[in-house]
């Protein structure tokens, strides 16, 4: 008896999940749908190797045709406001799996990934332009994995291309896949595809795709294949994280760079990409994350509510002497020094280690508030640093007259 004849009789197979995360998008764009065998026993069995057994003994479609028939009573039971990514074998492809997808999902539930690896019939090219003609997306899977890569590209004109695993292991430190995915990210807006970076398991290989143009990306860093009922919250974990890595990832662009307009008024435009859809308690702190992760220096938001200053940033307590000395010195200094002030403060009460240089921003109305930075030591407010500081002032002014408005 064969090892899917076993199977069959006996076995089980249970569907697990891994989110898909828009890396500029900052949200969970949907989930590849992986397949677990287990035995009689309930033992996992090793599931690549089984996969690719029941493929070469000739059973690849009907082991599609089961784990398609398991999402379909998942989909049935589970409300789903973003589509599932399935792989499905080239044979199953050629066997006519597709049209069965278009009778049993509709076009938002399902992403049909096909590998680039297997044995390929001429009859798949025209049954996945068939596919995408009736609408439904078709993502090139484990691109750079073969030695096809690029002609499987031209011929499927895929909406998604998976970058492989072992191009975006170790991306950061190999300059040869960089330029790799560059000519990949580069080529996407011709053909009409978004790219996908599957594998990370790092904060510097995500930080790379970002810097990159990588579209989206999957990986244990965000979360690992489980069941539904395990999976994340997206608002709570997944996008959290994502969202202090884009904020890294934008301010090291930025680092001591010298501000032009042009290139002020970029960064406030890429800030605002990262804070859309946040509430003003999200975003707010997010902000002065990212500018203190730019300038190394300590920023703070304190606004007016209620007759009172309400501080956003590092917790310092309420109206300690440091903070009320900033405050002091806006309120005096300010009228005739325009938008902001650069000057070296000192003072005597245990807030102060000796000296600083303070950075202060004024945001008006409706709202009154002052956006101040500081660093330990004196004289380094350059005017690069400085015309930072206007974009992320631009940025909160934008947020708290919506807010208020």
């Amino acid at each position: 008896m064969t090892l899917w004849e076993r199977w069959q009789q006996s076995g089980t197979l249970q569907l697990v999940f891994q989110p898909i995360v828009s890396l500029t998008g900052l949200r969970v764009l949907g989930y590849e749908v992986l397949s677990r065998p287990y035995d009689y026993e309930g033992n996992l069995l090793p599931v690549e190797p089984f996969f690719d057994a029941v493929a070469a003994a000739g059973h690849a479609l009907d082991m599609d045709q089961q784990v398609l028939s398991a999402l379909e009573r998942f989909v049935l039971n589970n409300t789903l406001s973003v589509p599932m990514f399935w792989n499905a074998h080239p044979a199953s492809i050629a066997g006519g799996i597709l049209s069965k997808i278009r009778q049993q999902f509709a076009i938002h539930q399902i992403v049909v990934e096909i590998t680039e690896k297997g044995e390929w019939s001429e009859a798949i090219i025209p049954m996945i332009a068939a596919h995408q003609a009736a609408g439904y997306a078709i993502a090139l899977d484990d691109f750079g994995a073969g030695y096809s890569g690029l002609r499987r590209l031209i011929q499927m004109r895929p909406n998604v291309v998976k970058l492989d695993r072992d191009i975006v292991q170790n991306l950061d430190q190999d300059r040869i896949k960089q330029q790799l995915v560059e000519a990949v990210v580069h080529l996407a807006p011709t053909v009409g595809f978004k790219v996908l970076a599957e594998g990370l398991e790092t904060l510097e290989e995500i930080q790379t795709c970002m810097r990159l143009g990588v579209n989206w990306g999957q990986g244990y860093y965000f979360a690992e294949p489980a069941t539904w009922e395990s999976q994340p919250a997206p608002d709570r974990d997944i996008l959290e994280t994502l969202l202090v890595v884009r904020a890294q990832s934008i301010l090291a662009d930025q680092r001591g760079t010298a501000f032009s307009v042009e290139a002020r008024w970029f960064a406030l435009t890429r800030l605002l990409d990262v804070v859309e859809g946040l509430t003003l308690s999200q975003a707010i702190p997010v902000i002065l994350q990212m500018a203190e992760s730019a300038s190394c220096a300590i920023w703070q938001l304190a606004i007016v509510q209620n007759g009172s200053w309400h501080w956003w940033g590092q917790d310092h307590g309420e109206d300690t002497s440091l903070e009320m000395a900033i405050i002091d010195r806006w309120i005096v200094e300010r009228e005739g020094r325009g938008d902001w002030i650069v000057q070296d403060a000192s003072d005597d009460t245990e807030n102060w280690l000796d000296a600083r240089s303070v950075a202060l921003w004024a945001i008006g109305e409706p709202v009154t508030a002052v956006l101040a930075a500081w660093y330990p030591i004196p004289h380094q407010w350059s005017m690069a640093r400085v015309e930072w500081g206007n974009a992320v002032r631009q940025v909160l002014g934008l947020l708290l007259r919506g807010a208020w408005a």
